[in-house]
């Protein structure tokens, strides 16, 4: 069936995340594909899908997910308040926020006042 096949697309060209939904109440049913995919594989992924004769005249859309920072990654950092806090409160809320019994670190610091977490 067409889903499947575009399915298979999808994955041929290292889309992640690939679903399908139907989308009722209109003239004829819809069916909404949603991936992530490098966008060096899209215009070829569009290719494929009107070779195929999966994909109807306007309905391919792209989105992108990039940020305007020239930050890289998917990387977080914050920042406590004023003088931070101490290591061995610091290490006992990631170990309950992990809830896990034991965690290794390295270094050694009075006060944690900035976490990255990659």
């Amino acid at each position: 069936n067409d889903p499947e096949k575009v399915l298979q697309l999808l994955n041929y060209y290292s889309a992640e995340e690939e679903h399908y939904f139907s989308v009722e109440n209109r003239e004829h049913d819809l069916t909404c594909f949603e991936a992530i995919i490098d966008e060096h594989h899209v215009e070829e992924l569009h290719l494929g899908l009107k070779k195929e004769g999966l994909l109807k005249e306007g309905s391919f859309q792209v989105t992108q997910l990039t940020s305007p920072s020239q930050n890289f990654g998917m990387g977080v950092i914050g920042e406590y308040p004023e003088d931070g806090v101490g290591q061995n409160e610091f290490l006992h809320l990631v170990s309950k926020a992990l809830n896990v019994r034991a965690i290794r670190f390295s270094g050694e610091v009075d006060r944690i006042k900035k976490v990255a977490v990659c």
